[in-house]
């Protein structure tokens, strides 16, 4: 299916380079539906200008100035509202196409009469989901890591998100992509020229050897772009932080003070929190999904609804990249031992939490050793959800490990924010590997190279034969 896509994607790319782009126009609501003050319809096409000269009576409009305007309906010339409205002449649009935008009052009724208003003139036809956007790429406007970081920009809810989508939308990933792919063309084209025309005397005897020497060094690099610890994809899906620990222990409360909302159920009754929550929120500017895992208990007085919460826990708390372990101060019983702590995952950071600190004797409270699997514990804190004693400071260095799992190793250059960048520079640093080691067949090497290339254009959306015969041409003038 993918290289399907893939193919259809090439073969538009090419159509759109011969001109023979969608010759539809195409309109939509571009701000949220709803009640607001000012509603935006954006319209894209070669009947751009026609819809809207046809809607204001045939105004003339200077390009790029806003122009207030009444808009009537082209049938019936019914006035339908009055709009401030924009044209952006092609190529310097968003889509690259002739783009219009009608600034019209936001009311459902009225956004409503001006789409169909536009839906009745010839050629003009409302646009799917993401269909400027792709045309925008269509047009050369982006690459797909920049569409992708429109995707994310558009979805932000947090600051650092925010920051990430922007450097990706403004083409931080692009830029990076290009220089290694642009090296790795070269290096191509060379090898081909070198097996093409080795007995050739214009071919220099080392050229193989340098070739196999900047495989080497862009080997290097692009896997030190892998070894970010996935920093990228938690800041834009979040850190997935679980609480664990025996029921009745607070994990609720705390849950609820972390979100600063009664989310989980707060009751006495052991085992209550009988599945497994999951709660969106965000810790210093990091998004933070928290996963309340059922009160883990053993033994016969679990039911069975209580077994399968259980048996998520234990999944859940696998696949999280932090865990709060927490324990009841005042009932050592509740404290976690490697024993019975079951729930325990392989190396997962963990912060013990101590909680009803009001309720524990003295001694106990203010000096909490609990017996909890050591290495791996980060930090012991001393809360009470109920006084809220040790809170701020729990929260604040719970902030600061948040943080550093969203950081990445690279301390330049973009991150990677989705899964799919790592799966295909992953595939293209493999290939490299592999043409290292089959260095002494040029023809094998030159595979595996090219093969390499593919899996980067995948990424940014451009994949082709052309490009290392423009490369060939270029560097070599055959037949001179």
């Amino acid at each position: 299916g993918m290289q399907r896509s893939w193919r259809s994607l090439q073969l538009l790319q090419r159509r759109c380079i011969s001109g023979t782009v969608d010759s539809t126009t195409i309109y939509a609501l571009s701000s949220a539906p709803g009640k607001a003050g000012v509603s935006v319809v954006r319209i894209s096409g070669p009947e751009a200008f026609p819809a809207v000269s046809a809607l204001t009576q045939h105004r003339t409009l200077k390009p790029r100035y806003a122009t207030l305007c009444q808009l009537n309906h082209p049938g019936n010339g019914e006035l339908l509202d009055e709009a401030l409205i924009l044209t952006f002449p092609k190529p310097a649009s968003f889509t690259g196409e002739d783009v219009a935008e009608l600034h019209v009052h936001g009311s459902q009724a009225v956004v409503t009469s001006v789409l169909d208003a536009l839906g009745s003139i010839d050629r003009c036809q409302p646009a799917g989901a993401g269909d400027f956007t792709r045309r925008a790429f269509m047009h050369g406007k982006f690459d797909l890591t920049q569409v992708e970081g429109l995707a994310d920009l558009i979805a932000s809810e947090t600051q650092e998100q925010r920051k990430q989508a922007l450097r990706h939308y403004g083409g931080e990933t692009r830029s990076l992509l290009q220089a290694w792919r642009q090296s790795l063309l070269n290096i191509v084209a060379h090898v081909e020229a070198f097996i093409d025309f080795s007995e050739d005397e214009n071919i220099e005897e080392d050229t193989f050897q340098e070739a196999v020497r900047k495989v080497e060094g862009l080997c290097q690099t692009m896997s030190e772009h892998l070894s970010d610890n996935r920093g990228g994809e938690r800041l834009r899906n979040g850190v997935r932080v679980v609480l664990t620990g025996n029921p009745n222990v607070g994990k609720s409360s705390l849950l609820n003070y972390l979100c600063n909302q009664d989310r989980a159920i707060v009751s006495s009754i052991a085992g209550t929190t009988r599945d497994v929550l999951t709660v969106d929120a965000e810790l210093g500017g990091y998004p933070v999904v928290f996963v309340d895992t059922a009160g883990i208990r053993f033994g016969d007085a679990v039911g069975l609804v209580e077994q399968e919460g259980v048996k998520r826990a234990v999944n859940e708390a696998k696949e999280a990249d932090l865990r709060l372990c927490v324990q009841d101060a005042a009932d050592s019983s509740s404290w976690c031992s490697p024993a019975t702590c079951r729930c325990r995952a392989t190396n997962l950071p963990t912060h013990v939490i101590m909680n009803k600190t009001d309720l524990a004797s003295p001694s106990l409270s203010s000096n909490p050793k609990p017996p909890t699997a050591s290495g791996l514990v980060h930090a012991v804190h001393s809360i009470s959800c109920t006084t809220g004693a040790g809170l701020p400071a729990m929260t604040s260095s719970l902030a600061t490990a948040v943080a550093q799992l969203c950081q990445t190793n690279t301390q330049h250059g973009p991150t990677l924010a989705r899964h799919r960048h790592r799966q295909h520079l992953d595939a293209s640093v493999q290939a490299l590997q592999r043409a290292l080691e089959s260095r002494d067949d040029c023809v094998v090497f030159a595979e595996e190279l090219r093969y390499s290339l593919h899996q980067l254009g995948t990424i940014t959306g451009q994949v082709g034969l052309e490009d290392i015969l423009d490369v060939v041409f270029s560097d070599f003038c055959i037949g001179k």
